[in-house]
C-alpha cells in the first residue's frame, strides 16, 4: 500500500503509445487506509437545452478515517454563477449512524440522523456508505498514455499518465492529466491527483448540459489526520427536554424532535409525564390507544405535541413545539391518496403511508409549488426528507421518514413565528 513518504521525482519523461484505462479512482486501496482527504473542485459553464446560461461551481471535501464504523465526513458546496444562489451541506457516518448538517442565517443550525445502527453488510449501510465513494463524484479515463515515472504528489510516488477521451459525455475536445500511485497491485492503485478539461455535451444534475467543464481531484492527508468530531448540535438535545436513555434520535431541531425507541408506548407516555412535569410542563391531553399514543403538554402560551406510535419492532416518537399554535395552515394541505391515520392538532399535521418517503416528497414537492408555496431548504438524505417551504408569513416544515415496513411517516409543523 502506498503511504506517504520522503521521495524525489525520478523524472523520467517516457511517453508511450501504449494506452490503458483508468475507470476506478482506487476505492478498494482507499479502503485500506487508516485515513485520508478527498478533495474536488468542478466548475461548468455552458447551457441546457432552451440555451439557459448555466455557469456554476462545486466544491466536495471528503473526510475518510478507517476504523470498525469506517467515519467519513463529506462537505458539499455549489454555486450558482448565474444567480448567485449557494447551497452547502455537510454529511456524516460516525458511531454507526449518519448525519446531515447545515447552516443557515434563517433557519440556523440543523443536524439530522437518517441512518441508525445498521449492522456492516446491511443493505441500507452499504448504500449510505456509497455516498462517500469517490467514484459516484468523478468518473475515470481511457486511453491514457503514460508522461512520466516517479513523480512525488501528496506524499505519494505516482505515475504521470495524460489522457484525451473519458468515460462520460460527448466532447469535442478533451485533455487532462492523471497522477496514479506506483504498485505492483492493481487493488493498490489509486488517482493521487486527476486534473482535465472537456468541451461538448453531458448530463449535470438532470439536466443536457453543452459548454466547457473543468475538474481537479486529490488524495492528500493519507494517514495525516486527527479524529473526527460531530458539531455540538448533533449531539445534544436541541429542543431542551429530557428523552430516554435508549432513544435513537432521528431527527433534532430546536422546535422540532423524532426518535426511535424500542420501550413500549406506555412507558414512553408515563416517561414523558413524570418528566416533563418536572421541568414545568402541564399535562393536557392525554390520548392513548393500542398503536399510537399522543399527549400535549403546556407552559404559558406555548404547546408540546408528544406523538407515540407503534411500527413493528420499535416505537417512533415525534415532538413539536409550537409557540404560536393558532397561526397554523396546516389545516389546508392537501393529503396523499395513501395517507392513513391523519391527526391534525395545534399546528402538527401527521400520518402514515403504505408509499416510501420519496413518493410522499414528491407529492408535497409539485402540490405546494402549486399552491404557492416556495420550497427554501431541502435536508435530505438516504431515504428520509426535510424540507422547508414558505408562503406569505408562513414558514411551513415537512419532515417525511421511512419505516420498517417499507412505508413512511410524515410530520408537516407550521413554524410562523416561532
Amino acid at each position: 500500500m502506498p503511504t506517504p513518504q520522503a521521495q524525489t521525482s525520478t523524472n523520467t519523461p517516457i511517453l508511450t503509445a501504449e494506452t490503458r484505462d483508468i475507470l476506478d479512482l482506487g476505492s478498494e486501496a482507499l479502503a485500506k487506509m487508516d485515513n485520508f482527504r478527498m478533495h474536488l473542485t468542478f466548475t461548468y459553464d455552458g447551457t441546457d437545452t432552451e440555451n439557459t446560461s448555466q455557469k456554476g461551481e462545486v466544491e466536495l471535501n471528503n473526510t475518510y478515517w478507517r476504523s470498525d464504523t469506517k467515519d467519513r465526513h463529506l462537505t458539499l458546496y455549489e454555486r450558482d454563477l448565474v444567480t448567485d444562489d449557494a447551497m452547502g451541506i455537510e454529511l456524516f457516518q460516525f458511531g454507526g449512524k449518519n448525519y446531515s448538517y447545515s447552516h443557515d442565517d434563517t433557519r440556523g443550525q440543523i443536524c439530522s440522523t437518517v441512518i441508525t445502527d445498521v449492522p456492516s453488510g446491511d443493505e441500507r449501510w452499504e448504500e449510505s456508505k456509497a455516498n462517500f465513494q469517490p467514484n459516484i463524484f468523478i468518473a475515470g479515463v481511457r486511453n491514457a498514455r503514460m508522461l512520466e515515472q516517479g513523480v512525488p504528489i501528496n506524499g505519494v510516488l505516482t505515475d504521470h499518465y495524460v489522457f484525451d477521451t473519458v468515460d462520460f459525455g460527448v466532447f469535442t475536445s478533451v485533455q487532462g492529466d492523471i497522477w496514479l500511485a506506483q504498485s505492483h497491485d492493481a487493488s493498490e492503485e489509486f488517482i493521487v491527483r486527476y486534473t482535465g478539461e472537456a468541451v461538448g455535451q453531458t448530463d449535470l444534475s438532470g439536466f443536457a448540459f453543452t459548454g466547457t467543464i473543468r475538474w481537479a481531484y486529490q488524495i492528500e492527508d493519507i494517514n495525516q489526520l486527527t479524529g473526527l468530531e460531530l458539531p455540538e448540535v448533533c449531539t445534544t438535545i436541541r429542543m431542551g427536554i429530557p428523552i430516554p436513555e435508549q432513544a435513537d434520535v432521528q431527527s433534532n431541531k430546536v422546535r422540532s424532535l423524532i426518535f426511535n425507541s424500542p420501550q413500549s408506548i406506555a412507558d414512553l407516555a408515563a416517561f414523558f409525564s413524570t418528566n416533563l412535569d418536572q421541568i414545568g410542563w402541564t399535562l393536557e391531553d392525554n390520548l392513548p390507544n393500542d398503536e399510537s399514543w399522543f399527549l400535549t403538554f403546556g407552559r404559558g402560551n406555548t404547546k408540546l405535541n408528544v406523538r407515540i406510535s407503534q411500527s413493528r419492532t420499535y416505537a417512533v416518537v415525534v415532538i413539536n413545539r409550537m409557540d404560536n399554535p393558532d397561526t397554523s395552515s396546516v389545516n389546508d394541505l392537501p393529503l396523499p391518496a395513501s395517507a392513513d391515520g391523519d391527526m391534525l392538532v395545534n399546528g402538527l399535521r401527521q400520518f402514515r403511508s403504505s408509499e416510501p418517503s420519496v413518493t410522499i416528497a414528491t407529492f408535497y414537492t409539485q402540490a405546494l409549488s402549486a399552491a404557492g408555496w416556495e420550497q427554501q431548504t431541502d435536508q435530505s438524505g438516504w431515504g428520509r426528507y426535510s424540507i422547508g417551504f414558505t408562503r406569505e408569513s408562513h414558514w411551513l416544515w415537512i419532515d417525511i421518514i421511512p419505516d420498517d415496513q417499507g412505508g413512511s411517516l410524515t410530520t408537516i409543523l407550521d413554524e410562523t413565528a416561532l
